[in-house]
């Protein structure tokens, strides 16, 4: 396990350095301006259903409930965002 906290807080880091990071809140506007492969999209969703990541070549959008409390949706897109890296080589 402590490999794969390590490899979690080194994207982290690796994410926070590339936006210019600091201080919270974390901006979503400058991940996507420091990741243009990433595109954030809202979407209707089945109820319990808040988000997902489509894969589209090089493209990764991810798509998170529209109308959702903004907090729901930082931490869906959050989430997903995690995925699209942690998951990077099974894609």
């Amino acid at each position: 396990m402590p490999d794969r906290e390590n490899e979690i807080i080194a994207l982290v880091t690796y994410i926070h350095n590339r936006t210019g990071f600091s201080d919270p809140p974390f901006s979503l506007l400058d991940f996507c301006g420091a990741f243009p492969n990433y595109e954030l999209q809202p979407a209707e969703f089945p109820r319990g259903f808040n988000g997902e990541i489509l894969l589209k070549g090089n493209l990764r959008i991810i798509r998170y409930r529209q109308g959702s409390k903004p907090g729901t949706n930082r931490f869906s897109i959050g989430h997903e965002i995690g995925h699209g890296f942690l998951h990077e080589d099974k894609q």
